[in-house]
């Protein structure tokens, strides 16, 4: 037994690596590591279970891009809003229907348009042409420049 008079210490501990401060910093730091890394690896395979490779391109871009939770819905969500498609699902393209408005459009377009030359103009620089006048053909065409830039710059 222990003298009255005696203090009885406890033995120190010494703060060690695991359990100063220090150390629960690094566990702590080494945790974040290991949940970032898991993080990672969930969000690739999100990605790829929606059929993204993550490795290059655009996947590559998308992953860097996505900061939600590693859902499959939403990132194929996130995928479709920002432009990425699914393979093997065949891109919209155009309709006969819209082709067809399209070509009557132009149709409209064409019937209703007028040349900018005059006709008689036209045969004058034909002419010309034909016969060799190139100096003749010159001034014509020069004259056809200026009245239509005459037109286009008239208020």
């Amino acid at each position: 037994m222990a003298d009255e008079n005696t203090q009885v210490t406890e033995p120190e501990t010494e703060q060690t690596e695991e359990t100063g401060p220090k150390g629960l910093r690094e566990a702590k730091d080494r945790e974040t590591e290991r949940a970032n890394v898991y993080h990672a690896k969930a969000m690739a395979l999100a990605f790829e279970n929606v059929g993204i490779d993550v490795t290059q391109g655009v996947g590559k871009l998308l992953l860097g891009a996505y900061d939600g939770e590693p859902d499959v819905t939403e990132v194929e969500a996130f995928a479709v809003d920002n432009g990425w498609t699914k393979p093997g699902v065949p891109t919209p393209t155009e309709t006969s229907e819209s082709v067809a408005r399209t070509d009557s459009r132009l149709a409209t377009a064409t019937a209703h348009s007028t040349s900018e030359v005059r006709n008689e103009h036209q045969e004058r620089l034909d002419e010309a042409a034909k016969s060799g006048q190139w100096k003749t053909f010159i001034r014509l065409q020069q004259e056809s420049y200026a009245a239509i830039a005459r037109r286009k710059f008239e208020f």
